[in-house]
């Protein structure tokens, strides 16, 4: 399940803001329906978040089955920015960076999209306009075919100020 710990006094220090194993697998409904693979579990709390702070969302991912794609996805404040199709990928895991562009309104990442979730990318970034001031959730959700089935093996979500 989700963990909230102490932020401390050190403004410079990494802080682990939810992690979380094991948490579900979805199996597929031959539909595009998105499941929330930990509901409720990640929120990065309003006003955290420095103008140059950023969080990044780590994911590992299982997958069986091959009958067509899986699609996870990490979406901050509703905004996709990871969602990567795998047809024949056994295991995966993703390093998301989402970065405060210079004011805690705006927010930007390079899109992933290849299987291993991490590499460069051939598409634009990703920006949101989400107010941290407020409290954000972070999504990590799921979808696939029937057959198929696709586990969050484990995440970890942290901020860097």
């Amino acid at each position: 399940g989700g963990v909230m710990l102490s932020f401390g006094r050190n403004p410079k220090a990494t802080v682990v803001v939810s992690q979380g194993t094991g948490s579900q697998a979805v199996a597929g409904t031959g539909t595009a329906n998105e499941i929330d693979m930990a509901p409720g579990l990640i929120t990065i709390p309003g006003g955290l978040m420095s103008a140059t702070g950023s969080v990044r969302i780590t994911t590992t991912w299982k997958f069986t089955g091959a009958v067509g794609v899986r699609i996870p996805r990490i979406k901050f404040g509703g905004t996709n920015y990871y969602a990567v199709s795998h047809a024949s990928t056994v295991l995966s895991s993703s390093n998301q960076t989402i970065i405060h562009n210079k004011t805690t309104t705006s927010q930007v990442s390079v899109a992933a999209n290849i299987a291993a979730g991490q590499g460069a990318s051939g598409v634009t970034t990703v920006t949101s306009a989400v107010n941290t001031a407020s409290s954000v959730v972070i999504q990590i959700t799921a979808a696939c075919f029937v057959g198929d089935t696709a586990s969050l093996e484990h995440w970890i979500v942290e901020y860097l100020p």
